[in-house]
């Protein structure tokens, strides 16, 4: 009976450690792309139902020029880039913001009960946060994308799209930004 309540133990423990990974990027110990599809509507759901109003913001996350720290310095030192850009996010959010590795150089944040002003700000807080930290002792920068839903009930599609489209806005715009859809003009780089 022992042997059998402890092989049962060990296989629940296995099964609990085979689920994190599956849910959770390696690299960064972020959640993961997966984990992001199959549980951000529900996610979102309860967030907006309970927190402000139904206010929420996403930001998409792309860090600058990563093919061009792999070629120069290796992948070694990207995936130290990737390590400390991690830590930099969960460092400059707070506990129930949540962040997702998608892959790659992509990250991404959602921020329950915060407004699209906010929500600007808070990324700018990040980004100048990975710039002035140097990660894996390189300047490396990172480009942003957000978008709020002010009420009512969020869909993550539109939002996404619509972060998606400002990312690449401050990726077209020269890099290193924040840009909200809906906002004619880049946030202003922190002082």
């Amino acid at each position: 009976m022992e042997r059998l309540k402890k092989a049962s133990g060990e296989l629940a423990d296995r099964e609990a450690q085979s689920r994190h990974q599956a849910l959770h990027d390696a690299l960064s110990g972020l959640p993961n792309r997966h984990s992001f599809v199959e549980r951000l509507q529900e996610s979102l759901d309860g967030l907006v139902q309970t927190r402000n109003n139904g206010r929420v913001v996403v930001a998409y996350v792309d860090v600058d020029r990563f093919k061009d720290v792999n070629d120069e310095h290796g992948h070694d030192r990207g995936d130290a880039v990737l390590k400390d850009a991690a830590y930099i996010l969960r460092k400059h959010l707070r506990s129930f913001e949540l962040i997702y590795r998608l892959g790659g150089e992509e990250f991404l944040i959602v921020l329950p009960g915060v407004a699209v002003d906010e929500g600007r700000a808070i990324a700018e807080r990040v980004r100048a946060g990975i710039e002035d930290a140097r990660p894996a002792g390189l300047g490396v920068t990172a480009s942003f994308g957000v978008a709020g839903s002010d009420g009512g009930a969020a869909v993550f599609e539109p939002l996404f799209a619509a972060a998606d489209e400002a990312l690449y806005e401050a990726k077209r715009t020269g890099r290193n930004r924040v840009v909200a859809a809906g906002y004619d003009e880049p946030l202003p780089l922190a002082a």
